[in-house]
């Protein structure tokens, strides 16, 4: 059973834990709110970019160019899977549920293709999942999410994977991240990178001037476009990270308060139920001698 002694450290220990939470929560939300701005404008140079892709195919055709088609056909080559987690936890279920989700990826692959997955792991809790089991590992990669995550590191990422594309040794490319929809809502996401989908570019009207040539400068806008997306699926998840260990961290700080207010009573009580049994012997020590 608890003693005061024991209540008292307690109490102490609960109190300390709680500047910790309250405090990452404030780093998190700053971060956040930094995060988002960033992902604000890569969605709109996203956007701009892809615009300027459809003036350009307007002048080429859309089956010629090897981003739009894979090499492989059938059950030929691999399947790449790219998996972004954060390096770092507390931050609730963000990890797990993109964990959980390239596990059900694998078998809902299994059951209808028998191509190869592989998977390239980006963030040091997918490294952690998935290094040294049955998965073959393509590359490995802990710096895209880190806390000066720039543009060069998911440019690095992207050249490897392009590499490996128009090689011909995976048919085509996946991306598993976190899409930030909101400070409280962030939801695991499944997007295909390569070969291009033709939908995900509009068509554009008129006739465009295009210098030197619409296969040149096309080749460059979905080289830049390809890198920037995966870019973009980064900065996704780096913001749904922060607000996820924003959203944890207020849960924390909230549920010691909780059990913080339940100690702090159940040491009142003894430490009245106390006072109230000296009290007794006191008054019973002082009816004795009269």
């Amino acid at each position: 059973m608890d003693n005061i002694k024991d209540l008292t450290r307690k109490i102490q220990s609960l109190k300390s834990m709680r500047k910790i939470t309250r405090a990452m929560k404030m780093i998190s939300a700053t971060k956040l709110r930094k995060a988002n701005e960033n992902l604000r404008r890569s969605i709109l140079y996203d956007k701009s970019l892809h615009e300027l892709i459809a003036i350009a195919e307007s002048g080429v055709a859309e089956n010629m160019h090897p981003f739009y088609k894979s090499k492989l056909t059938g059950n030929e080559g691999a399947s790449l899977l790219i998996v972004i987690t954060s390096n770092r936890g507390l931050c609730g279920s963000f990890n797990s549920a993109i964990i959980r989700t390239a596990h059900a990826f694998s078998k809902k692959r299994e059951a209808s293709s028998s191509s190869e997955l592989i998977l390239s792991l980006v963030g040091r809790k997918a490294c952690d999942a998935f290094r040294g089991k049955e998965w073959k590992i393509f590359q490995e990669n802990n710096e895209c999410v880190s806390g000066k995550t720039g543009y060069q590191e998911a440019e690095k990422l992207a050249e490897e994977v392009i590499k490996s594309f128009l090689s011909g040794t995976v048919k085509e490319v996946n991306v598993l991240y976190t899409e930030f929809r909101s400070s409280i809502s962030q939801v695991p996401v499944i997007k295909q990178l390569l070969p291009i989908l033709p939908e995900e570019n509009s068509e554009t009207a008129g006739d465009p001037i295009i210098e030197p040539n619409p296969e040149a400068v096309l080749e460059k806008l979905i080289m830049r476009a390809i890198s920037y997306r995966l870019y973009n699926f980064i900065l996704q998840s780096i913001t749904s990270e922060h607000a996820a260990r924003m959203t944890a961290m207020d849960s924390a700080t909230r549920n010691t308060n909780d059990l913080l207010d339940s100690v702090t009573l159940k040491r009142n009580k003894l430490r009245q139920a106390a006072i109230t049994r000296e009290l007794v012997e006191i008054v019973s020590g002082a009816e004795s001698l009269k």
